[in-house]
Order: C-alpha cells, then structure tokens, then sequence
C-alpha cells in the first residue's frame, strides 16, 4: 500500500493493484494498512473496552 497523490494504491495477493480515495484498515492490532500510514508500531495507551452486563425484565415476563 502507497500513497499515490491524494489516493492510495494498493498491491493484491494475486498481482492486481487498485487505486482508492478511501481504506479502511480493519485487520487487527498489527495492522499492515496502519502500519503503512503511521510508520510506527501500536503502542497500549490505557483502557480498550469496557463492558457490562444490565438484567433488565421482558415485558410480560
């Protein structure tokens, strides 16, 4: 994945490439396409999910 002017191309598995205004990088922690725009490794910055649990009545149950 590079740069190319105000879009990004991006090389396939299978040899293609495309060209597009938008990616949306959602392949985890070790992202490649983040690794390619911040050019640095994640690092923990605090609290990633916080979750809970809230028991509440069906109606007519």
């Amino acid at each position: 994945m590079e740069q190319a002017g105000s879009r990004w191309r991006l090389a396939i598995e299978d040899g293609d490439e495309i060209e597009a205004d938008l990616v949306i990088g959602a392949d985890g922690v070790n992202s490649q396409a983040r690794a390619a725009v911040a050019g640095e490794p994640p690092s923990y910055v605090g609290v990633t999910l916080i979750a809970g649990e809230i028991k509440h009545p069906l109606p007519g149950s």
